[in-house]
C-alpha cells in the first residue's frame, strides 16, 4: 500500500510539471523593422542591385512587417536611392499598401507567400523579398528585390 501511495504521489508531481514555454508564433518572429541591406530594381536600362552602404550612403530604406495573426504579416517598404553616386537627389520607392503574406515554415526560416506565390523568406533576423511583375502591353517586366536585417 505504501508503494502505491508513493507511486501515486510521484505521478502527481510528474503530471503537474509545467511544460516549457511555447516558441513564439511565426507572425511574432517575423514582425519588426528591417534596415535594408540591398535594393534591386528594374528601370528603363534593366535590372540593377544597389548594396546599401554607410558611408557614403547611396541608398537607404526600411522594410516593416506587422503581425496580423500567428501565421501572417503585412509588409510595407520605403527606399530612397541616389540618382548618382555624388547626387543629393533621391528617387523614392514606396510600397505603402500593405502586402498581406502568409508565413509557412521551411526549416529554420519562413517562406512568405502572397496569394499562394512565394515572394520571399524571413527568419526573424533577416528578410528577403523578390517580386517580379510580368510585362504587359507596352510595360516592361518589373523586378523588385529587397533585403534587410533587424
Amino acid at each position: 500500500m505504501k508503494y502505491l501511495l508513493c507511486l501515486f504521489i510521484a505521478l502527481t508531481f510528474v503530471a503537474c510539471k509545467k511544460n516549457e514555454e511555447a516558441a513564439p508564433d511565426a507572425g511574432a518572429t517575423v514582425a519588426g523593422t528591417y534596415q535594408m541591406t540591398l535594393i534591386g530594381i528594374t528601370d528603363a536600362t534593366g535590372y540593377k542591385e544597389i548594396t546599401v552602404t554607410t558611408p557614403p550612403t547611396t541608398a537607404t530604406g526600411v522594410i516593416t512587417a506587422v503581425r496580423t495573426d500567428a501565421n501572417s504579416v503585412n509588409l510595407t517598404a520605403r527606399a530612397a536611392v541616389a540618382t548618382s553616386p555624388t547626387s543629393t537627389t533621391y528617387a523614392v520607392y514606396e510600397f505603402n499598401n500593405p502586402i498581406p503574406v502568409t508565413l509557412q515554415q521551411n526549416g529554420s526560416s519562413y517562406d512568405m507567400l502572397y496569394s499562394g506565390t512565394k515572394i520571399g523568406t524571413a527568419d526573424g533576423t533577416t528578410i528577403g523579398i523578390d517580386i517580379t511583375q510580368p510585362a504587359s502591353g507596352t510595360t516592361i517586366a518589373n523586378r523588385t528585390v529587397l533585403k534587410g536585417k533587424k
